[in-house]
């Protein structure tokens, strides 16, 4: 298993269709089907628990983007922010949701720098109508024009920093989580090992008997033997236990944090650059 896992799948003539490509495809296609169940049989009145769903997820995106971008942000860009965060939401948890098979896109500077790119376009067309183009021009000399230099690089530094700072933490988190596999991958034995006891520890929650091992542990008499045991148990579990970690942290919280914030951000700027009304 290699850390730089971007490879060609397969040619259509010159072009190279990568695993980014592919998974990006996949995710899309994800997203589409779930909003289209979603949104099948629309009534006035809800009907379902997919529309009540769905009006519970637009409306949480309508009123997060009015309070932070305004209402005229809202109206014109919710759904391309809704699009945004429900594409790094799919795409940043895929590794906890298919145990790190498919490589998240979001882990890819090619798919991250033409978010950015289209994300602060709509930035700085927004200005540009807002204020005209004497305005955005005369934006570039404020408050005088020794900061010319400054206001340049402003604007180009939001390309960067979005794109690199959810590519940065979603690559960090596959680069620990091959690490971490690469130990099992180079060790047959304790694959097996691992695997076997994860199936025994979920049959045993499944069916109920872990209380029956907890019982167990507290009927020996000796305090040693007990603890002996104890810890025995637990180095089973560590294995398992650090997957659930790894994924769970650089997958989940890390992903959707990183999610939140570039589409926090995209309000925010968007936002402001239409007047903040």
């Amino acid at each position: 298993m290699e850390i730089s896992s971007i490879k060609a799948l397969f040619w259509i003539g010159d072009v190279p269709i990568t695993n980014t490509m592919v998974n990006t495809w996949l995710f899309m296609g994800i997203i589409l089907i779930v909003f289209f169940v979603l949104t099948r049989n629309l009534s006035l009145v809800p009907q379902s628990k997919g529309q009540v769903l769905a009006e519970m997820i637009v409306g949480a995106i309508d009123g997060f983007a009015e309070s932070a971008g305004g209402k005229k942000a809202k109206d014109k860009y919710a759904p391309y922010f809704l699009s945004l965060f429900s594409f790094f939401i799919v795409c940043n948890w895929s590794g906890f949701m298919f145990l790190g098979i498919f490589r998240a896109p979001t882990a890819d500077i090619a798919t991250m720098l033409p978010l950015s790119l289209a994300t602060v376009y709509l930035m700085e067309s927004n200005k540009i109508k807002t204020n005209g183009i004497g305005g955005y021009i005369k934006s570039f000399f404020e408050p005088f024009f020794l900061f010319l230099p400054m206001n340049i690089f402003g604007t180009i530094a939001p390309i960067i920093s979005l794109a690199l700072r959810m590519f940065g933490n979603l690559f960090a988190g596959i680069v620990i989580s091959t690490l971490f596999y690469q130990l099992y991958v180079n060790n047959g034995f304790v694959v097996a090992y691992t695997c076997l006891i994860g199936l025994v520890l979920v049959f045993l929650v499944a069916t109920g008997n872990i209380k029956k091992i907890q019982a167990a542990l507290k009927s020996i008499d000796s305090k040693f033997a007990r603890r002996l045991a104890t810890t025995g148990l637990a180095i089973l579990c560590v294995p398992i236990l650090a997957a659930t970690f790894i994924h769970g942290y650089f997958d989940l919280f890390s992903g959707f944090i990183q999610s939140l914030i570039f589409t926090m951000l995209a309000v925010c700027n968007i936002g402001d650059a239409m007047g903040g009304e």
